[in-house]
């Protein structure tokens, strides 16, 4: 791919075969591949996995006149590499989509003629480069692979969450931290883990001893069993909705939850909290500071678990 090789580079977008779109703004520098998108959805779309890497070309004229909704976010870690808009309105919700981008470490440029740039990509997507010379100022913790600000408290997550949950969380007003595989030296400011992936050990020692409330689901959940001296056994995997029972309040309801499994729970080594409602199967348990739900909670059981506190449980 061609590169301006002078010290003094331009703003805007390089492409592979030597073409140059200029820019008025912008922020972060990556490359990728560029395509064009027919869509005025700013949030969802450079969230999807099927963006991850690319750079967008957004086709619609005009952004930041609708409201920064987060609860449209697709995925926490999946995201474009950067977007390129025509134009940004002067308005809160323009400052606030931009700063979305920031905190999420999409590079974007502005001012650009998208109209022009989608003819010259319509025989096909070239990899390009975007550059705007100015870096994100983001001072988070380096184990952090990307934060969510909202106004409620702060989770740290461990895993990648289904779109389903992520949403909830963000309905529900929670700041997500998505850490990656490598647990950080220290949870900073966090209010509450919540873990949907498998654990070592030593992990899970290490988690427990913050004393900070953990959520651990599924695959987590299987390994606070084993941790704790739980009994687990082999089912042909599946995924579907099973009816539970809820044991924590005066009279037992029943709910409705994903479960997505390839071994159950015989035996919970804590406190049962719900079981499946047929076979009475322990499926929620809780021991020390941790949650352990075998199955994927709705917004019910989210909103209920927020309202009584992890803890209280």
């Amino acid at each position: 791919m061609k590169k301006n090789n002078t010290t003094y580079r331009t703003t805007g977008l390089y492409l592979e075969d030597g073409s140059f779109f200029k820019a008025k703004a912008g922020f972060g520098n990556t490359t990728g591949t560029v395509v064009v998108v027919n869509s005025n959805n700013f949030i969802e779309t450079p969230t999807d996995g099927s963006a991850e890497g690319l750079i967008l070309c957004f086709s619609f004229p005009q952004a930041g006149f609708a409201p920064v909704m987060l609860k449209e976010m697709e995925s926490l870690s999946h995201k474009a590499s950067g977007v390129i808009i025509a134009h940004i309105a002067q308005t809160s919700r323009g400052k606030a989509l931009r700063e979305f981008y920031k905190d999420h470490q999409i590079a974007l440029i502005e001012g650009v003629d998208t109209r022009e740039l989608a003819l010259h990509l319509s025989a096909k997507p070239l990899l390009g480069e975007l550059y705007s010379g100015n870096n994100f100022g983001v001072d988070t913790c380096e184990m952090e692979n990307s934060r969510l600000p909202n106004s409620g408290k702060t989770l740290a997550v461990l895993g990648e969450l289904p779109n389903s949950l992520l949403k909830d969380l963000v309905g529900l007003g929670y700041e997500l931290v998505q850490y990656q595989d490598r647990l950080p030296e220290a949870f900073n400011q966090i209010d509450g883990i919540l873990v949907i992936r498998n654990l070592e050990k030593i992990e899970m020692e290490k988690l427990i001893a913050t004393e900070i409330p953990i959520i651990a689901l599924t695959l987590a959940a299987q390994s606070f069993t084993n941790f704790y001296g739980g009994e687990l056994e082999e089912k042909a995997l599946f995924s579907q909705n099973l009816v539970l029972e809820d044991l924590t309040l005066a009279q037992s309801k029943t709910l409705i939850a994903e479960f997505r499994l390839s071994k159950t729970i015989k035996k919970a080594p804590g406190r049962v909290l719900f079981v499946e409602h047929y076979t009475k199967r322990p499926v929620g348990f809780t021991k020390d500071n941790v949650l352990c739900l075998e199955f994927l909670p709705g917004k019910t059981i989210l909103d209920d678990l927020c309202e009584r506190g992890w803890t209280t449980l």
